[in-house]
C-alpha cells in the first residue's frame, strides 16, 4: 500500500474514535481507498479522501456509502463503486436505488447479462421508477430477450405513457422483431426524427432501412444520425452525475453547457481547467467557441492563435478561427491569409467536411473572390444535397456577380423543389430587377405578393424597384 493510502486509512481509523478494534467491529467494515489513488486527478483525489472520512465516521449510513459509490461511479472508478453498492445491498438487499446504481456499473463493466438481472431486482423493488423499466426493456432487447423487453416496456408505458422514450423503445422492439416497416412508420409519424434526440432517431431509421433492404436510404439516414445512447429522465443517474469531479469532469461539464447554449457557465469552467493545464487544446477550442457565441470574436481569435501554435493542424481550431474572423469583420491581410491557409489545410485532411466548405465559401466571399466562393459552395452542396440555405446563398452570390441566368436557374429550381421556401421567390424577383427584365419582374412580384408569409417591407422595396424599370 502506498504512503498516501496508509495516511488515508489512518485518518479513517482515527475518525472511529477511541474504541479501537471493538468499535471497528461494531461499526462495520472500513472503506478502502482506490489502489491507484495517487495517480488520480488532484481534485478527484481530494473528493474521494473527504468521502472516505465521511463514511468512516458513519459506517452504518446507507446514504454515506451510496454517495461514496456515486463519486466513484461518476468518475469511472466502476470496481470501487460496485463494492460500495454491494456493501449496502449486503445489509439492505431490496434497496432499489442501490440496485439500480449497481446495475449501471455492471453494464459499464461489460457484464450486461448480470446488469439486466440486477436492474430487474431494482424495478421490482421500486416498481414506480420508470427509468428502471426502460433500461430493463432496452437491455432485454440487447440480449435478444424480446418478450421480456416488451413486458418491461409495458410497465414503463403505464407509468409515463407520453414520454418519447417509450416510442423509441417501441422502435427498438419492432427492429428486434424484424418489422422494419413498423419501425419506420413509428419514427416518421411519431416525430422521432425531430428535436434533441433526432440523431438517435436517424440512427434507428438507418438500421430499419437496412433491415428492409434499402441500402441507399440507410446510408442517407446514417449521415444524419449517430450511435449515441437513448437519453431519458433518470433522476437517480442525474444525482450520480453531480459527483463528477476533477479537471476532466469539469471539461465534460463545460461541453454539456456549450451544447445547451450556456456559454458563460462553460467559460468559467474552462478557464479553471486551463489555469491547471494551459496546453489543453480541447478546452482552448471550447473556450473560443464560448467567446464567439458571446460576441467577442477578437478574444476567440487570440485563444485560437494559442491553440494553433500548440497544434497547427487542429481541425476544429482552424474552422473556428475562420468563424471568429468572419464574425470580427475586419482583419489585416496577413491574418486573412493565415486563416485561409489553415482552412485549406484542414480541408485537405478532411475533404468531406461540409462545414469546412461552407466556411471556405464565406471566407472567399469576404476576400472578394465570388468565383472561388461559388466553387466552395458547390463542394458543400455536393455533401449536403438537401440543404437549401447554401443553394440560396449561391443564388445571391451569382446575382451579385452579375450571372443573372445562373441565379434565376438556381432560384427557380428551389421554387420547384421547395415551393414553401419564400426566400427563393424573393431571390427570383430581385434577380429579374437587377437584370432589367421588367415584364418578368412584374409577373414574379405579383406571384410573390400572393404569399401570406412574404415580408411586407421587402415586398414594398421590390415593388418600388420594379416600378422604376422601363
Amino acid at each position: 500500500m502506498s504512503r498516501r493510502s496508509i495516511l488515508v486509512v489512518a485518518a479513517l481509523l482515527l475518525s472511529a474514535g477511541g474504541g479501537g478494534y471493538l468499535a471497528y467491529q461494531r461499526a462495520g467494515p472500513m472503506p478502502k481507498p482506490p489502489a491507484d489513488i495517487e495517480t488520480l486527478d488532484p481534485l478527484l483525489r481530494r473528493r474521494i479522501e473527504q468521502e472516505l472520512v465521511r463514511v468512516g465516521n458513519r459506517r452504518r449510513s446507507t446514504p454515506a456509502w451510496r454517495r461514496l459509490g456515486m463519486v466513484y461511479e461518476a468518475n469511472a472508478l466502476y470496481g470501487d463503486a460496485a463494492r460500495c453498492y454491494e456493501h449496502i445491498l449486503s445489509e439492505r438487499p431490496n434497496d432499489g436505488e442501490s440496485l439500480h446504481r449497481l446495475a449501471r456499473v455492471q453494464e459499464r463493466m461489460g457484464d450486461l447479462s448480470r446488469a439486466r438481472s440486477t436492474m430487474e431486482r431494482s424495478a421490482l423493488a421500486e416498481p414506480g421508477y420508470a427509468a428502471s423499466w426502460c433500461r430493463l426493456a432496452l437491455w432485454s432487447l440487447d440480449l435478444g430477450e424480446h418478450e421480456a423487453g416488451a413486458a418491461a416496456l409495458e410497465k414503463a408505458r403505464a407509468l409515463t405513457p407520453d414520454d418519447p422514450t417509450i416510442h423509441f423503445i417501441d422502435v427498438r422492439l419492432a427492429l428486434a422483431r424484424r418489422s422494419p416497416d413498423t419501425a419506420i412508420s413509428l419514427l416518421e409519424r411519431g416525430g422521432l426524427l425531430e428535436g434533441a434526440q433526432a440523431p438517435y432517431g436517424f440512427h434507428l431509421l438507418s438500421n430499419a432501412r437496412r433491415q428492409a433492404g434499402d441500402i441507399e436510404g440507410a446510408a442517407a439516414a446514417h449521415a444524419k444520425g449517430d450511435g449515441s445512447r437513448l437519453r431519458f429522465s433518470d433522476p437517480w443517474t442525474q444525482e450520480m452525475q453531480r459527483w463528477q469531479t476533477g479537471y476532466a469532469a469539469m471539461r465534460r461539464s463545460a461541453g454539456r453547457h456549450v451544447l445547451a447554449g450556456r456559454f458563460a457557465v462553460a467559460q468559467q469552467l474552462l478557464e479553471q481547467v486551463l489555469a491547471e493545464d494551459p496546453l489543453d487544446v480541447r478546452s482552448l477550442n471550447m473556450l473560443a467557441v464560448c467567446r464567439i457565441e458571446q460576441g467577442d470574436p477578437g478574444a476567440a481569435m487570440e485563444i485560437l492563435t494559442r491553440l494553433l501554435a500548440i497544434d497547427p493542424v487542429h481541425h476544429d481550431g482552424a474552422l473556428n478561427f475562420v468563424r471568429a474572423l468572419l464574425r470580427h469583420g475586419s482583419a489585416d491581410g496577413e491574418v486573412s491569409r493565415a486563416a485561409f491557409e489553415r482552412l485549406q489545410r484542414a480541408l485537405e485532411l478532411r475533404p468531406s467536411e461540409s462545414m469546412g466548405w461552407r466556411l471556405m465559401a464565406s471566407l472567399e466571399e469576404a476576400l472578394g473572390r465570388p468565383d472561388e466562393s461559388l466553387e466552395a459552395m458547390e463542394r458543400a452542396m455536393a455533401l449536403e444535397p438537401a440543404a437549401t440555405d447554401i443553394r440560396l446563398k449561391a443564388g445571391y452570390t451569382e446575382l451579385k456577380k452579375g450571372a443573372f441566368d445562373d441565379a434565376l436557374e438556381r432560384f427557380r429550381g428551389l421554387k420547384e423543389t421547395h415551393p414553401e421556401l419564400t426566400e427563393a421567390w424573393f431571390g427570383e424577383v430581385a434577380t429579374l430587377v437587377y437584370a432589367g427584365r421588367a415584364s418578368a419582374a412584374r409577373t414574379a412580384l405579383e406571384e410573390l405578393s400572393q404569399r401570406s408569409d412574404a415580408d411586407p417591407e421587402r415586398l414594398a422595396q421590390l415593388a418600388s424597384a420594379v416600378a422604376g424599370l422601363r
